[in-house]
């Protein structure tokens, strides 16, 4: 995946804040200016998630995780 990642025009804002503006366009239905699928960006917080996940447990954590429920630690 080396050299897929663009530089993104952020004004004032950071650069969640101007994501979250394009998803709310593209829910809307207005034009939205999207680089990334919701498949990368759902790999992206599961590899954020299995880390946390190994530093709780001191163990190796093998992707793809097992989703827990919402609230569940």
């Amino acid at each position: 995946m080396a050299g897929r990642f663009l530089k993104v025009r952020a004004g004032g804002w950071s650069g969640h804040e101007r994501c979250l503006a394009e998803w709310i366009k593209l829910l809307r239905g207005e034009p939205a200016d999207l680089s990334t699928t919701g498949r990368d960006a759902r790999a992206t917080v599961e590899v954020a998630e299995a880390a946390y996940r190994a530093q709780e447990s001191g163990c190796t954590v093998r992707l793809p995780i097992t989703p827990r429920p919402w609230g569940e630690v």
